[in-house]
């Protein structure tokens, strides 16, 4: 269930659907101003359409309800008494339609040009223990472009964590703290961010926590799948100088055991 919900929620990012949302308040606007009209008796080309032309003209009696039926009764017989000749343009009528429909067409041109300007590339091939990291490019949480082999001989330790994950919440802030204290030996901390598409619930999340790690999206699980993680979270890859798998870490781990992993790739 959470993973479908994670790919509705990538399928469509807010800027998305606040736009969506105004024009179909637009839309919803020029319905009702057209049915404003048909309830006036306002006619559409040649015919009027009253909209409580089936309503009786005799006023309407019944116990408890005389102040709504005294109402009714009045705004039908308004309708019956407007002179003719208010006319409205025919395409008036279509107007609705014509929104909703622009309305569904920007919300998906949005969605398209959201996935493409987010797109996720992987080189083919899996992680494995001693065979080379694949290769990848995504995007931080300012929208900056970010690839694997961007930090070259940098021994790298890509962590793959989410929001909903109860262990990296403990874990991301100590990996922080290894990432300073090795920084001069080039070694770097990379936060592959696993299935979730609202950078700003990502940003919320890390600030809450005090981490300022990198972090790349990968709403698809592009990346996860090529280094072999599935929803059990956090796994960490570490890649050595020369861009190989030097260890894969799944799970809840101890920090002096990934401490002692990084002591290795460094040395």
């Amino acid at each position: 269930m959470r993973r479908l919900l994670l790919d509705a929620e990538s399928a469509l990012g807010s800027p998305s659907r606040n736009l969506v949302s105004i024009l179909v308040f637009v839309a919803l606007v020029a319905t009702l101003s057209t049915l404003g009209y048909m309830a006036a008796g306002w006619s559409f080309g040649d015919g009027a359409v009253p909209l409580f032309a089936g309503l009786p003209r005799a006023s309407v009696r019944r116990r408890g309800y005389r102040g709504c039926c005294a109402f009714v009764n009045a705004v039908a017989q308004a309708g019956a008494q407007r002179p003719p000749g208010h006319r409205v343009p025919a395409w008036a009528l279509a107007l609705p339609v014509v929104v909703v429909l622009i309305a569904t067409a920007a919300g998906v041109a949005m969605v398209i040009g959201d996935r493409a300007s987010n797109a996720v590339w992987v080189a083919q091939g899996h992680a494995r223990v001693g065979e080379a990291a694949p290769n990848f490019t995504s995007y931080d949480l300012q929208g900056k472009k970010v690839s694997l082999s961007d930090f070259g001989s940098r021994p790298v330790l890509l962590t793959f964590w989410a929001t909903w994950c109860t262990v990296c919440k403990d874990e991301l802030p100590a990996l922080q703290s290894l990432e300073q204290r090795y920084s001069a030996d080039g070694f770097k901390v990379l936060a592959v961010n696993y299935r979730e598409g609202s950078n700003e619930n990502m940003r919320r999340y890390l600030g809450s926590i005090n981490v300022t790690l990198q972090s790349v999206i990968d709403p698809g699980a592009t990346i996860a799948t090529a280094y072999g993680v599935d929803i059990g979270l956090p796994v960490n890859v570490l890649v050595d100088s020369s861009g190989r798998v030097a260890k894969v870490m799944i799970g809840e781990v101890s920090n002096a055991a990934v401490e002692a992993a990084v002591k290795q790739v460094i040395a």
